[in-house]
């Protein structure tokens, strides 16, 4: 009975971690987003909150892919494909962000294009995350219940 908790609270947590840094990765990119559209408004100025911003998102998926991998010790193969189906999302949302502020950067005017797809990619990674916690808090509803 203990072992059984022991796992439980161990994917649990990985669940969690995974979870926490998906969620930091969104916020990574919203800030990179708001920050090119300063640079899309003629608001920018060096370009070194730009860089700083493309700097800190590819950290927090740096970080958020070393979680996936320790989800992967924590959950069967089915959970680690509908984690890295949720890694592929962050990724594309943070590659058109990335284009987003590139646009900006080069001042070209209006970079609605770009704009559009990281919105779309947002919206993408938004319903992924949802679709995933619900999968996650069904399968952890159940191995606590196991545990019982």
């Amino acid at each position: 009975m203990q072992r059984q908790e022991a796992v439980w609270q161990a994917r649990r947590d990985a669940y969690a971690s995974f979870l926490g840094q998906i969620e930091v990765m969104k916020r990574a990119i919203a800030h990179m987003q708001a920050t090119a559209g300063m640079y899309e408004e003629g608001l920018g100025r060096s370009g070194a909150d730009l860089t700083a911003a493309k700097e800190a998102m590819a950290r927090t998926f740096e970080v958020l892919w070393f979680r996936e991998s320790a989800l992967r010790l924590s959950v069967d193969t089915d959970e680690a494909d509908r984690a890295e189906a949720l890694m592929v999302l962050a990724r594309r949302a943070m590659e058109h962000a990335e284009d987003f502020a590139d646009a900006a950067w080069s001042a070209q005017r209006g970079p609605y294009e770009p704009g559009r797809r990281l919105d779309a990619a947002m919206r993408e990674l938004h319903g992924g995350v949802l679709e995933w916690t619900r999968t996650a808090r069904r399968n952890l509803e159940g191995g606590a219940q196991a545990t019982d």
